[in-house]
């Protein structure tokens, strides 16, 4: 999906691995970014952002996330999160 229309459109989530084919990094790296924005969401006692899983071609198990729209954003900008969130959020 493209992030324009994602952020136009009524859905509120995109996958990590949308997020991984929309930047062209690999998708372990966005989870491992994901986890690192978790941290800061739980310190800044903010939701985290969800995790699931999906089937891969071995039809094994992997862990996903689902991301609403602002963690999107705060994923993709690379904004400093508690600058970010202490002054956007009410």
């Amino acid at each position: 999906m493209d992030l324009q229309k994602f952020l136009a459109a009524p859905t509120d989530k995109m996958s990590s691995r949308e997020i991984a084919q929309l930047t062209g990094k690999e998708h372990q790296h966005v989870l491992r970014d994901c986890d690192k924005l978790n941290e800061n969401y739980i310190k800044l006692d903010l939701s985290t952002i969800g995790q699931t899983s999906y089937k891969d071609s071995a039809n094994r198990d992997q862990r996903k996330f689902l991301l609403t729209k602002m963690q999107t954003m705060d994923l993709m900008t690379g904004y400093n999160i508690e600058l970010r969130e202490s002054s956007q959020r009410f």
